[in-house]
Parts: C-alpha cells; sequence; structure tokens
C-alpha cells in the first residue's frame, strides 16, 4: 500500500468502505490531525540574533532539528523577548515540534522534546502540536511525520515560493493520518526508537574512534614511536623526531597528472573498462572501483594514463573541502587532471602508505598552499615543495601505518553496521505505517509497557 493512499480529499462525507479503500486494519482509524491532539500553536516570529543576548532564553529554530528527527539541544542559540510570549511558548517535555516552513525536501522534519535543565521556547517556523492526553502518542506522531517526508508527501502538498516551501497550521490540522491503538502506537515507537539508538550507538563509536585516530596522529606525527628528542623542522612543520628525514615531496616522490577524454568522442567512454577516477572520489580511502570508466581508445588519445595499484592520489581542486584530500589506488586505474598522482622515489625508503597517513594529519597545512582568483587551487608545482617529514627506519613506518590502519578497519566496519542499520530503520518505518507488518507479530525483547519511548532514545547524536 503506498502511503498516498492515506492523503486524499478532506470531504465529509466519506465512502462507508474507506477502511478497505486505504488498506487500513479494521483495529486502525482515520483522523484530521487537529482532532487527534491537543493544541497546535505558532512560535516566536524574530530573528535570533547572532550574538547571545543578556538574560536571553533557549529558542529551538529550523536548524535545530535535524532530518533524522534528533534536536540538537547544544547548538540551540539565545534571544531575548518579553515574560509573557516565554509563558505561552515555552516547550513542554514531550511536545512534538514540527517544521512547518523550510526548503521543500526538509518541510516536515519533527522532532520531540525532551526535559532540559533550562527553559525553551519554539521560533516561528515551527509548530508545537500537544500531544498530552491525546488520540497521538508523540513519538508514534514524529515517526509518521517523517515517514510522510521520506515518501515526499509534504513536498507534494506544500505551497511554493522562491527557496521556500510552506505547510502550515491550517493545511497540517486537516491532514488525515492512520490512527492505531494506544497500544499499537507505542510499540511501534518502540521498535523505531531501538533502531535509532542502535545507529547513535554507533555514530558515537566513529566520533570517539575519530577523535582516537586524531590524537595518535598528533603524537605519532610529533614525537614517533620511540620518544627520541625532537627537533624544530626547517620547513615549517613544527617539532619532530630528531632523526626523521626533514625533505619535501618532489624531493622525495614522482608526480603526474591524469587527463580527461574528449567527452564528444563516444568511442572514448562507451563501453569502457579502465577504472578512471575523479577528484571527488578521492576521499581518505582505498579507491576500489569508480564512477566512470574509459576504453583504451580514450587512455590513448588523451593525457590520462594508467597509474599502479598502492598510488597516492592528491586532489589539487574541487568543490567544498575536496582539496587537499588524499586517497589510495587500490585497483589499477587512471585519473582526470584535477588529481596528481604520488610515488616514492625510492619505495624502500618511504612508503605511500605513510605519506597517505601524513598528509591527512596535514591536510589544513596542503589545503592553504592554494592559489588561485575565484577558487584557490593546487599544483603539483605547489605539491612538490610541501614539507614532508619521515623515519629513516621502514619499520618503524610499517608500525605507524598499521595503528592507523586497525583504525580505519575499525570505522569502515562502523559505518557498514550504521548504513544496515538506517536500511533496517528506513523499511520498518514503511512496514509499520502501513501495516504491513504489524508490531504483534514482532518479538520485542526488553519492551516495559509503563516505559515510555522516549526514556530509551539518545535525542543528541
Amino acid at each position: 500500500m503506498l502511503v498516498e493512499d492515506f492523503i486524499f480529499q478532506y470531504e465529509d462525507d466519506l465512502e462507508d468502505d474507506w477502511q478497505d479503500r486505504l488498506g487500513v486494519p479494521d483495529a486502525w482509524d482515520i483522523m484530521r490531525v487537529a482532532d487527534a491532539v491537543g493544541q497546535i500553536d505558532y512560535g516566536l516570529s524574530q530573528s535570533i540574533p547572532k550574538s547571545p543576548p543578556p538574560n536571553g532564553i533557549k529558542i529551538v529554530s529550523t536548524a535545530d532539528i535535524n532530518r533524522e528527527g534528533d534536536i540538537l539541544y547544544s547548538k540551540i542559540r539565545t534571544t531575548a523577548t518579553s515574560p509573557k510570549i516565554i509563558e505561552r511558548l515555552t516547550i513542554r517535555d514531550g511536545d512534538v515540534l514540527f517544521n512547518w516552513r523550510n526548503s521543500a525536501e526538509l518541510i516536515g522534519k519533527t522532532g520531540v522534546f525532551e526535559s532540559q535543565p533550562e527553559p525553551h521556547i519554539f521560533a516561528s517556523f515551527i509548530l508545537r502540536i500537544d500531544c498530552t492526553d491525546s488520540f497521538l502518542h508523540n513519538f508514534f506522531l514524529k515517526y509518521l511525520m517523517r515517514y510522510y517526508r521520506e515518501r515526499g508527501i509534504f513536498i507534494q502538498l506544500s505551497r511554493r515560493a522562491v527557496n521556500q516551501a510552506n505547510y502550515n497550521k491550517n493545511e497540517i490540522s486537516n491532514l488525515k493520518i492512520p490512527v492505531p491503538k494506544p497500544d499499537e502506537q507505542r510499540k511501534i515507537a518502540y521498535v523505531l526508537s531501538t533502531v535509532q539508538r542502535a545507529i547513535a550507538q554507533q555514530e558515537k563509536i566513529i566520533q570517539t574512534t575519530t577523535e582516537l585516530k586524531k590524537a595518535l596522529m598528533h603524537k605519532l606525527f610529533t614525537e614517533g614511536l620511540h620518544g627520541e628528542k625532537q627537533k624544530e623542522t626547517e620547513i615549517g612543520l613544527g617539532l619532530v623526531p630528531e632523526s626523521w628525514v626533514d625533505t619535501t615531496i618532489g624531493e622525495a616522490c614522482e608526480l603526474q597528472t591524469g587527463g580527461t577524454p574528449s567527452r564528444q568522442e563516444a568511442e572514448y567512454w562507451k563501453d569502457g573498462d579502465i577504472p578512471w577516477v575523479k577528484t571527488g572520489e578521492v576521499d581518505y580511502c582505498i579507491i576500489k572501483e569508480t564512477e566512470e570508466y574509459i576504453t583504451q581508445s580514450g587512455l590513448n588519445n588523451s593525457n590520462a594514463k594508467l597509474f599502479p595499484i598502492g598510488t597516492l592520489l592528491i586532489a589539487m581542486y574541487g568543490q567544498g573541502i575536496t582539496r587537499g584530500k588524499v586517497a589510495i589506488m587500490g585497483i589499477e586505474a587512471a585519473t582526470n587532471q584535477a588529481c596528481a598522482a604520488v610515488n616514492p622515489k625510492e619505495s624502500d625508503k618511504l612508503l605511500n602508505l605513510f605519506i597517505y597517513y601524513f598528509l591527512q594529519f596535514h591536510y589544513d597545512e596542503l589545503r592553504n598552499r592554494g592559489h588561485g582568483a575565484n577558487q584557490k587551487n593546487l599544483s603539483v608545482t605547489l605539491i612538490k615543495i610541501f614539507p614532508i617529514v619521515y623515519p629513516p627506519d621502514i619499520e618503524e613506518q610499517k608500525q605507524i601505518i598499521e595503528v592507523f590502519q586497525k583504525l580505519d578497519q575499525k570505522l569502515e566496519l562502523t559505518q557498514t553496521k550504521i548504513k544496515a542499520l538506517q536500511s533496517l530503520f528506513r523499511t520498518l518505518l514503511h512496514q509499520l505505517m502501513t501495516a504491513e507488518i504489524r508490531v504483534h507479530d514482532i518479538d520485542l525483547p526488553g519492551f516495559d509497557e509503563n516505559l515510555e519511548p522516549a526514556l530509551q532514545l539518545t535525542p543528541e547524536t
């Protein structure tokens, strides 16, 4: 059953067989949101100052609710307003916050507010929905609204303006939604919150492991493994172990660039089997596949070159944060001209994987070497003069590499788990909100009839 089947004209003379027509179980009702909940209120209509005002109050804005429905409490700003407005707009524990105006794809972001140490109010593009003593469980409503948004329902129903879309209080009030019995709503919320909590736990592992990797990079690239005396580098990278070799990438490595076969020649691209790397794919990873492939003819008739497995790639320019990122070729592949391909001149003295992690640590310094009027780009010339410091003992390089590889493997495994959990969440969200599966058919270990799902959620990841 499609979610669109839930959305129909708000007519008083509904057909007698509407439940059968929608495919909703007999035990589920269809209600207007306004009839299923308590009060629905608009927020404070005034801009939020960039600098916190004295004696200000926290105000939840649209930016403080993410796509998953988490309220990002640590990012919430403050504003100044009258005690009367504060009294009227103070958010209560369990209130549902619905984003009614935003860019079209963000209309319908919905979170559930959880009690905070200090009072909070809410901004004008948010509706506060009171589910106290109502037909709707607050977390069930949150997940239902997320389902509608992800299925594009609010994009279809909203009114458009330049860069903005609206789905206001009157419209959400008249939206007709499926309403299971209270016990089933709570169990649906419990199932979905359990998966969300598992995702949040994995995201916490990502955060902790990333912080550990940064700390170890600082220690190992400034102190080495043996705690030896340090020296100040002559080329501006601060303190490093005294025995380490102090040189430049150009002195230690061979650098080349790739090329792009003409897009006008179909024979250079059609049915190509030679992997071709773009800068957007250079993202602190081992490249094992590419988005595009070129033919042998394309390789022969362009500046593209085939680089061996293990080649280090540096993104010389690209949108956003791409410039200065690095990757290692896990396959034999060609690249475009915006990638610098790096290989040590003496592979028995300097390992590409060591350079890979060294340049991760010095990303900001490398990126800031770029120049240009509109977009600061790197070049082979600039990369050649970039400093590099490394231990002369190849075994020490290998040991340092191994430390970071283990952390990268943990990060990769955790990312895989997150993707699997996110896929499970999307599947369950669809199946539960359309009654394709029923929670009565799901084993719910740990479910406590007296424990609200809110107490089992991690609200901020």
